[in-house]
Order: structure tokens, then C-alpha cells, then sequence
């Protein structure tokens, strides 16, 4: 007998499992139900109709010649009661208790399927290829329902299970579904959410981001969706039941085919506690808590961006403030008298100032003033009125103090510089000038590359760096980074030197600013990269794969043609992807973000590890952080080596540590000095750490009998 269903029962026999508890074979057909009992009283009745007839004749008078009648009468009454008995039981009798027992047997494994589940692929109501008549193609209906229920039902189990908040929208944006977990956190019941908008729950702020969102989905095509993209992962704030608001970072997914005017599917994460953590460290990198001032953070983002848009016509100054003996203040008065002293004369300076001027707290009794469009004459005048403000004593706890100040400037711009400096650049300058009137005792400096003592020959000094990237004169050392809770060194980070000919190795502070300042840094990083290579595949030949990071220019990484390089020296050198890692740092996003980003991006693709170097110091972190595709971020020294005497800066370790995790990147720590700050990282949830306290870079030669000496877990079985 072909099947077109099989019972659980046959199921369960030919997997070799018992069926649902419960279940049901069909009634024997000797249990006489109800309508078995009518089909009997109709052929009783004919039977007995049939034998009356010549009872009611004779009783009327009508002659015994009628006997022949009667007779037949009699023989045809029992016959028709024969037939109707025969008939009724097939026909009527038979199906029904069939139906019957079906029913029961269905009432029965739905109970059992409800204690213990439905087995995957068998129907509720089983029917054979001898059933197919009215009542089977009813049950064939009843069955397709099961399945649509066991479908739906297995949805919600995966969707319960999963945690994230799943909520479908029809083609007006209003809710048709929403997962328990969307519920739960909201606070609302369904019946609250399903048919309302879901714009209606949506922050005021918020609102145009989701129309534009909806919008992309339903009434733009593919190619209108690729020159427009939705933004990755966008963040929507919702209001609870008790009106406060939940921030959820949502997955997007189209549905209902091209064009997109069907449903949309919204996968959401609860990101609220992510983002009071981002807002908080936010606003203490941004801010200075002794003086109320921009912190080096706030201002590195802001000078970034106006030395973008800054031409010779109008340039940028930075203006560098350092108190004079103010050393003498904290050795003589404490520590505390100091700080009640910076705390005042932040506030001071910053009061003759323009509201487009920024002036930032950089560390100790030093302060910065980034004045857009300000040339030399403006900026001087700027640092006139700022040593003024000094003048007047300040009163600290009863006591008169006296402050002056040595202030250096420096320009985006000049004659001699082919290109804007960058901040980093004018800082420096900046730096050089300042201790040039502090020690000519001028009070104000500009910085001139004529009476820069460290160069005395910038030219001569840049022509023979250009030199040395060509004729190999770039050497690498290795720094270890360290799992500390396998014990094992994870990977190295190369850092270049200057074998100068004449001066011997140089520091990267020596060379690295004038190659910025220069261009050289475009084939300095393609140069770099190649020596990290070649020793990557060496190690590897010897057996030891651990990764190299490496430390990119923002602005090699403008060139379109970065990610074929990369890869032309992988392939040259058969070095895996995943050995090698790239360092960069938050400046790739000001300088030219249209074209680093799609590089980033690509490098990604390819297998090779990107980290956000210097985490906590660059512009905007926690904006750039989810726009940038780095899988490692490396929280930066002056944090981690501050953190056990500073509760501001083991704040921003601690929730830099922990920021990273939640978004599923890799955390090492730079700086570790000593066994007191390791510890300190190590409690806060960071295993991966950097720093002298395990070693200072290393040539290369003398990395693997470190490594040996000091994590031998590490190289265990390697040979050589």
C-alpha cells in the first residue's frame, strides 16, 4: 500500500523508537458507538416493517387469498432490512467509527505531543492512499495546520532561546510580532506592542533614523541600496513601560522579495548599559577634572579636523603654555596646593579667550590653545593676552602666589612645509619653541626650523632618511606581548629604528615626525611592513607563527592599491594572513576616512588583524570604534601606567577593557611597568599586556631565546 502519511506509530517502528506516550491505535470495529447503533435500529425496523404488512391485512378483513402477497411482503420486508442494515454499516456506520477512532487516537497524541513533543516530520492524522475521499482530504488539511503550528512553534522555541529581541514589521512599519525577550525588556505586554507603530515606542530623536531605515527597505532597489547604505547596526533609544528609555542596536533584515515592500525583520541587542559605559568614558577623556578643561583627547579631535580644512591663507596655531617653576610650588606647598592652583588658572586663561578657541589641560602645569585662522601675528597676540592673565596673584588657601609662563607656537602652515603639519607634528614644534623661551627667557616663542637646535640641517636630515628607506637602513625591534594567564607570548609588535650610518640606531623620535612632516612615512610604511614580513616567515620557517603587528601610517593607507601590496608580500613570502596584524590609529578616520575605511575594510576580508593603537588618547573613540573593522584595540601607556595612582585613569582602563570585550574585540594593556600595575589589569579582565616589565624591544635574533628563556610553554616541541 503506497502511503501518503504514516502514523506515528509506523514512524516510530521504522526509526526503532516508541511513538508519543498517548497515542492511540484505531477502536476494533466490534465497539459499537452510536451511529453503529442507528444503522442496527434501521435494518430492524425495515425487518419488522416487513413482517407487520400481512398482519395489517388480515387484521383488516382481506381474504387469505392475499397469501401469496403476503408472502412476499414478508420475504421482501426482510430482505430491504437486510440491505438497509448492510448498507447503513458500510456506509455511514463504518466511517464514522473510523472517524471516531481517528479522533480519539488524534485527541490522544495531541495530549502526548503536548507533554512531550512532536517528533519532527509525522503527520497529526495519519491517512493511507485508501482514505482519499472527503473525510481524508480533511484530515490532509488538519495536517498541513499541524505542520504550520510545529513550524511556529519551533520559531518561537529558537527565538526564546536566543536572547536577542526579534520584532517583524509589515509594510507600514507597524509591529506584527515581537519576541518574549522585546517584552521583557520594555516592560510591555503584547497586546501593548502588536498592530501599534513602532515609531510610537521610538525616541523623538530617533524617529528620523528609523523612517530613513524603513524607507531604504521598502522603496529603493538594489542598486540605489548599495550607493545609500543603511547604517550598520543603527541604535535606537525605546521608551519602557515605565517611561524611561532602552538604547537597542539593531541587525536589519529585508524580507518579502524585490522590491523590498514586504516585511522587515528587526534583530535588536539591549546596548543601554554599553552606552552609559561609552558616554561616561567619553566624558572623562574629554575632559580634565582638576580645571574643567578639554583633555588631550578633546583636543587632538578637534585640531584633526580643523588642520583638514586649514589652508596657507588660514592656517592653525597651537599655542603651548608650561608654568614656570611650578616644580617648586608642589615640592614646597604638596601636591594638593598645586592642584588648587592649575584648578584656577585654567579657568583664567581660557576667560580671554574666543568661544571657536579650545584650550585643553595636556598633563602637569602644561596647557594648549588650538586657534583656528590665526596666523603668526594673531597667534602671538593670543599668547600676549594668555601671559597677562598671569599677572595677578593667585590666592591659594590664604597665600599669594605669583605664575609666569614660557608659551611656544606653532603653525599648520609655512613656508618650508609642503603639506599641513599634523597636530602630533605642531605639538612637537610647538614643545621646542616653548623650551626655547623658557630658556632664553623670551616668554614667547614661534618655532622656526632655523633655530631648531635638534636640527640643525632638517634638509641634509631628510635627505638622508630618504636615502636610508632605499638602501635598507630601517631596522625592526620586537616588543612581546604577553598572555599572562596562559603564560604564553601571543604575538610581537615591531617597532623601526635608524641604523644612521654615522649616528648609529636612532630612536623613531628622532626620525618619525620629520617623515610625517615630509611624506617619507608613505614608503617608510611600505618598507616597515616588508622587513615584518620577511621576519614573520622567517619565525615560521623555525616553527613559531606568532602574529606581528605592525604600525601604519594613515596616510600609506590612502593609497588605493594598500590591501594588493599587503598581499603581493604575503604571497612572495608565504606568510598566512592571520601572522600579521596592523596597528592603526584614530587619525585614519580625519585624515581621509573615504578612502581608509573601504582599505580597513578589505585588509579585514583578507584575514589580517587591525587594532586601534593608542586607545583612549586619539579623537573620538568610542564613535570610531564601532566604524572602524579592528578586532583588537591596545589601551594606551599613560592610562595603564597611571592607573594604580589615579582613579580617573584606572576608571577609563577598567571600562576600555571592558568596552572592548562586549564588542567581542581582544584587549591588551600597553605600559606594564611593574607587578602592581599587572595585577591591576589582570582583576579588570585584561590578559593580553605589553611593556618593560616583561621586556624591552628586541632585535630580532635575540626574540626566540627570550622567548625560550622566559615562556618556554610558548615553544615548547620547536626545534632549534
Amino acid at each position: 500500500m503506497t502511503g501518503i502519511g504514516r502514523g506515528p506509530a509506523d514512524r516510530a517502528g521504522a526509526r526503532g523508537t516508541r511513538a508519543p506516550a498517548g497515542a492511540a491505535e484505531p477502536v476494533s470495529a466490534t465497539g459499537a458507538t452510536a451511529a453503529g447503533q442507528v444503522a442496527v435500529r434501521l435494518g430492524a425496523a425495515g425487518m419488522v416493517a416487513g413482517a407487520a404488512v400481512p398482519l395489517v391485512l388480515r387484521a383488516l378483513g382481506l381474504g387469505s387469498g392475499l397469501a401469496a402477497v403476503l408472502a412476499a411482503c414478508l420475504v421482501s420486508g426482510l430482505a430491504v432490512g437486510i440491505v438497509i442494515t448492510f448498507v447503513a454499516d458500510r456506509l455511514v456506520a463504518r466511517p464514522i467509527r473510523r472517524f471516531s477512532a481517528q479522533v480519539i487516537a488524534l485527541a490522544a497524541t495531541a495530549r502526548a505531543a503536548a507533554a512531550e513533543g512532536w517528533p519532527d516530520g509525522q503527520p497529526l492524522w495519519p491517512v493511507t492512499s485508501d482514505d482519499i475521499d472527503e473525510l481524508a482530504r480533511t484530515a490532509i488539511g488538519v495536517n498541513a495546520i499541524a505542520d504550520l503550528l510545529h513550524g511556529e512553534r519551533i520559531f518561537r522555541a529558537i527565538v526564546e532561546a536566543s536572547g536577542d529581541m526579534l520584532v517583524l514589521l509589515d509594510a507600514v512599519g507597524r509591529v506584527r510580532y515581537m519576541s518574549a525577550s522585546f517584552a521583557t525588556t520594555l516592560g510591555l505586554r503584547p497586546a501593548e506592542v502588536v498592530g501599534q507603530p513602532l515609531g510610537g515606542f521610538v525616541h523623538a530623536g530617533d524617529l528620523e533614523l528609523l523612517f530613513d531605515l524603513l524607507d531604504t527597505y521598502y522603496e529603493v532597489d538594489d542598486e540605489e541600496l548599495a550607493a545609500n547604505p543603511v547604517p550598520d547596526r543603527p541604535r535606537l533609544r525605546l521608551r519602557t513601560a515605565e517611561g524611561t528609555w532602552r538604547t537597542v542596536e539593531w541587525v536589519v533584515s529585508a524580507r518579502g522579495g524585490a522590491p523590498r515592500r514586504g516585511t522587515v525583520l528587526l534583530s535588536g541587542r539591549d546596548v543601554t548599559d554599553q552606552v552609559t559605559l561609552e558616554e561616561e568614558l567619553e566624558r572623562r577623556t574629554a575632559s580634565d577634572p582638576l580645571t574643567g578643561l578639554a583633555s588631550r583627547t578633546a583636543l587632538l579631535q578637534e585640531a584633526g579636523e580643523l588642520v583638514a580644512q586649514s589652508s596657507p591663507g588660514r592656517p592653525v596655531a597651537v599655542l603651548l603654555i608650561d608654568l614656570d617653576h611650578f616644580k617648586v610650588v608642589n615640592d614646597s606647598l604638596g601636591h594638593s596646593f598645586g592642584d588648587q592652583l592649575l584648578a584656577q588658572v585654567g579657568p583664567r586663561l581660557r576667560s580671554i579667550l574666543r568661544p571657536t578657541d579650545i584650550i585643553a589641560r595636556l598633563g602637569g602645569d602644561e596647557f594648549a590653545v588650538l586657534l583656528p585662522t590665526a596666523g603668526e601675528a594673531g597667534a602671538r597676540m593670543v599668547a600676549e593676552r594668555l601671559a597677562a592673565q598671569l599677572d595677578d596673584a593667585f590666592v591659594v588657601d590664604g597665600v599669594d602666589v605669583l605664575v609666569q609662563a614660557s608659551i611656544g607656537i606653532s603653525l599648520s602652515h609655512h613656508p618650508e612645509r609642503e603639506e599641513p603639519a599634523t597636530i602630533e607634528v605642531m605639538l612637537s614644534e610647538a614643545d621646542i619653541a616653548m623650551y626655547r623661551a623658557k630658556e632664553e627667557h623670551l616668554g614667547i616663542a614661534t618655532y622656526d626650523v632655523e633655530l631648531d637646535g635638534r636640527n640643525t640641517s632638517r634638509l641634509e636630515l631628510s635627505a638622508a632618511l630618504r636615502r636610508g628607506i632605499a638602501e635598507g637602513e630601517l631596522v625592526l625591534h620586537f616588543q612581546p606581548i604577553v598572555d599572562v594567564e596562559n603564560r604564553r607570548v601571543k604575538a610581537v609588535e615591531a617597532l623601526v629604528r635608524w641604523n644612521h650610518p654615522d649616528q648609529g640606531i636612532l630612536s623613531p623620535a628622532v626620525f618619525l615626525p620629520l617623515a610625517e612632516d615630509t611624506g617619507l612615512i608613505v614608503p617608510m610604511s611600505a618598507a616597515i611592513l616588508e622587513l615584518a614580513v620577511t621576519q614573520a616567515a622567517e619565525w615560521a620557517a623555525a616553527g613559531w607563527r606568532a602574529p606581528v603587528s605592525v604600525n601604519m601610517s594613515p596616510r600609506w593607507l590612502q593609497h588605493s592599491d594598500v590591501p594588493e601590496q599587503v598581499a603581493e608580500m604575503l604571497s612572495r613570502h608565504n606568510v598566512s594572513p592571520n601572522q600579521l596584524r596592523l596597528e592603526i590609529t584614530e587619525g585614519v578616520v580625519l585624515v581621509d576616512p573615504k578612502a581608509s575605511l573601504p582599505q580597513l575594510r578589505k585588509l579585514r576580508e583578507m584575514g589580517i588583524g587591525l587594532a586601534l593603537d593608542d586607545f583612549g588618547t586619539g579623537y573620538s573613540s568610542m564613535t570610531h570604534l564601532r566604524s572602524l573593522p579592528v578586532d583588537q584595540i591596545k589601551i594606551d601607556r599613560q592610562f595603564v601606567s597611571a592607573m594604580t595612582t589615579t582613579e580617573e585613569d584606572a576608571f577609563i582602563v577598567r571600562a576600555a577593557i571592558e568596552l572592548g570585550h562586549n564588542l567581542g574585540m581582544s584587549v591588551v594593556a600597553e605600559g606594564i611597568e611593574d607587578a602592581g600595575t599587572l595585577a591591576e589589569i589582570v582583576a579588570a579582565g585584561c590578559t593580553l599586556a605589553q611593556g618593560y616589565y616583561f621586556s624591552k624591544p628586541l632585535p630580532a635574533v635575540e626574540v626566540l631565546p627570550w622567548v625560550r628563556a622566559k615562556f618556554p610553554e610558548t615553544v615548547a616541541g620547536l626545534v632549534g
